[in-house]
């Protein structure tokens, strides 16, 4: 299943697009999860750098697959440099002479090992021929090499004294300048003026981040010390996620959320240089091998977007011209998001794509210094007018629309015409009227966003059930705005593999061995103020230790970590707390999720992805993986509170669009769980179910 989209939003709007300095390809990471990713928060491009397990082949694989968006790396974390062989320097100055890679990294130096991300600890001293050999190699081609190297008493002198006797190579060094203090990364930067810091794994959320010296003190705010040092030299800093697994993109989002209100506390051109100028400054001698040159020759010298219609695809397809070398490029149209690079292709495939015209817009910048154009191509051969009726094959109407309604006396002739694909759970919208200033739109609907042209569409993320959205389209001309507002009520009908009937849907028990439970309490139970949505399968006192697995194929999106204490029959007088995991899984039907609650030892394939859970007093949802897992794979080992011998685990099932009875929205829609499994399973479980609290309503058992 593809992931989901997540609630964060891209780091900050800037003038420029938005570059992470320093991220990695490790297995897993396929070009269409890093695609997902870098579009879900809204990342243009992406440094990668190969770790152990992966190559430079495949950076370069992901980046043929990505042309504009990823930038090429030659991996450090390899045999070669972490066994120093001087032969792995051959290679990397080959590899160079190709002219494919734009960036070296992550070279390490004094390295801190992190077992959960199957990184060992090294150290290795700058001063040998062979970091000097790199150091020479970023100077000779232009290079930007990024150094992890642990900021130290003993470590910084020798680093310093390398690096001043290399002073035309483009060193960025990891991490805000190793974990520095601002003012041990002051005294470097202004000896080296071509060193550089970057951001990488610095968020609140990463142990990483919090540990040593942190550059935020909180998800809202920087250090102070640091922002001063970032406001004073800001060419000095560029904007790094540190993604270094795959379950990283997978919660891209999760790393990068508590970004944005501290960018937005920098000024205007410091963010702009941070988030991705810097970067394309230090590239500026270097062209990616997927993108074609520029020359100085020929015509137009002025920049173009040129562009071409094929009728018979369809699809229009469109080249930059007159750019500058090391300018990044950015497109975008009323048919299609945006790009970077310097093509442009873009199927009309959709009906909101079937217009009578194609505008595209190219922007070329140079640091905070940025151009525009504009191209437009008649398409009216294959136009259509939206239609708000369509239905589809699947008995009934699958769309639905609404007629706007204006906020605004002064323009009654806009209007945002709207549609939804309730199959597709897809939002189609086209501005009409108007005066031909610009457009801007935005929606209630979670995690929808703002779009600025012609056309918004959206679709909406998998799980989510709404029955209305408000879509507000505002134009402007200079500082006079106006609105519109266009109502879409909905009728989804759920997506995926779902049955005609739930009955004996789960396979597999989660306890090989009914026997051993020796209660079971029904879901919805309300226990005085607590409304308690799964059910529970109690066992013996001080049989904690049991195999808990999954009873049909799922996928594991969100997790809990917290705090809670039990002291049954005065087995932990001393009230010590313990730590308890939640999960919850997605099926492959929308809209039908299960949880589990009270697990104390995870599984080794789920436990890594709590790495970054902080564990909380409240239970608290987090969104994790996701994590794709077969019917009957183990989801712990240990369940409860062995320090007491409360020997329990919480089970529910859940129908967001109620096919089948539920307690209802206060219980998160909880379901009967019985008749999920098979029907004698179902008979054990209702002879050992207790009743000590009323259950909601009376739909269970």
């Amino acid at each position: 299943m593809a992931p989901t989209s997540t609630a964060a939003a891209t780091p900050v709007a800037s003038e420029i697009p938005v570059v992470d300095a320093h991220s990695h390809v490790a297995p897993g990471v396929s070009a269409e999860l890093l695609s997902w990713a870098l579009d879900d928060v809204g990342v243009d491009a992406i440094v990668l750098f190969a770790r152990r397990g992966s190559s430079n082949q495949d950076v370069l694989d992901i980046a043929e697959e990505l042309p504009g968006r990823v930038i090429p790396g030659i991996g450090f974390q390899q045999k070669g440099w972490l066994a120093q062989d001087s032969e792995f320097i051959d290679d990397v100055e080959r590899n160079l002479d190709t002219g494919r890679f734009q960036w070296m990294g992550e070279l390490l130096l004094r390295h801190y090992g992190v077992p959960e991300l199957d990184a060992d600890s090294y150290d290795f001293s700058p001063d040998t021929d062979l970091f000097r050999r790199v150091l020479d190699l970023s100077a000779r081609y232009g290079v930007p090499l990024t150094v992890h190297h642990e900021s130290e008493q003993e470590t910084r002198g020798l680093f310093k004294e390398v690096l001043i006797g290399h002073p035309e190579a483009i060193v960025v060094w990891a991490h805000w300048c190793g974990r520095s203090t601002a003012d041990e990364a002051r005294e470097f930067l202004e000896e080296l003026p071509n060193l550089h810091c970057d951001t990488g794994a610095s968020g609140v959320s990463r142990r990483y981040g919090r540990e040593k010296n942190p550059l935020f003190v909180s998800q809202l705010l920087w250090d102070p010390d640091w922002r001063d040092l970032i406001e004073e030299m800001p060419d000095r800093f560029l904007f790094a996620v540190d993604a270094v697994v795959a379950v990283h993109y997978s919660k891209y989002g999760n790393l990068i959320k508590e970004y944005p209100q501290a960018f937005d506390a920098l000024s205007d051109e410091v963010r702009s240089l941070m988030l991705g100028g810097n970067a394309l400054r230090l590239m500026s001698s270097v062209v990616s091998p997927f993108e074609a040159p520029t020359t100085t020759t020929g015509a137009p010298e002025e920049l173009a977007a040129i562009c071409t219609f094929d009728e018979s695809v369809p699809k229009i397809s469109c080249q930059a011209a007159g750019t500058t070398q090391g300018s990044q490029l950015r497109w975008e149209s009323n048919v299609y998001g945006w790009k970077t690079g310097t093509s442009y292709e873009v199927e009309l495939v959709e009906q909101y794509q079937l217009v009578p015209e194609v505008v595209v817009t190219l922007q070329e910048c140079q640091g905070s210094d940025c151009e525009l154009v504009t191209t437009k191509i008649d398409t009216s051969a294959i136009a259509q007018t939206p239609s708000t009726t369509e239905s589809g094959d699947y008995g009934g109407d699958t769309s639905t629309a609404d007629s706007p309604t204006s906020t605004t006396s002064e323009n009654a002739e806009l209007a945002a015409v709207c549609s939804f694909d309730n199959v597709q759970h897809r939002l189609t919208c086209e501005a009409s009227g108007g005066r031909g200033g610009s457009l801007a739109w935005s929606s209630d609907a979670p995690n929808f966003g703002t779009d600025a042209g012609l056309t918004y569409s959206r679709q909406l993320e998998w799980g989510l059930v709404l029955d209305r959205i408000e879509v507000n389209l505002e134009e402007c001309l200079g500082s006079d705005c106006s609105t519109v507002t266009s109502t879409v009520e909905l009728s989804l009908q759920p997506r995926g593999d779902c049955p005609n009937s739930f009955d004996g849907w789960l396979g597999t028990f989660p306890l090989s061995d009914l026997s051993v439970i020796t209660e079971v309490e029904a879901p919805a139970r309300i226990i005085g103020p607590v409304l308690e949505q799964p059910g529970i399968f109690r066992l013996p006192y001080w049989q904690n230790e049991v195999q808990i697995r999954l009873p049909i194929d799922a996928t594991l999106i969100y997790g809990l970590k917290y705090l809670l204490v039990s002291n049954l029959n005065d087995a932990n007088p001393d009230e010590v707390p313990d730590v308890q995991y939640g999960l919850r899984f997605e099926t492959e039907c929308e809209g039908l999720w299960f949880a589990f609650e009270h697990m104390y030892e995870l599984s080794p394939e789920i436990l890594p992805y709590f790495a970054d859970v902080p564990t909380q007093e409240a239970a608290t949802a987090h969104r994790i993986g996701p994590l794709a897992m077969s019917e009957g794979a183990l989801v712990g080992t240990s369940i409860g509170f062995p320090r007491d011998g409360n020997a329990f685990v919480a089970f529910g099932v859940f129908d967001d669009y109620e096919r089948v009875p539920t307690a209802g929205p206060d219980f998160i829609n909880a379901a009967c769980y019985y008749d999920f499994f098979s029907p004698g399973v179902a008979a054990q479980l209702r002879t050992k179910t207790v009743t000590r609290w009323p259950v909601a309503g009376d739909f269970c058992p």
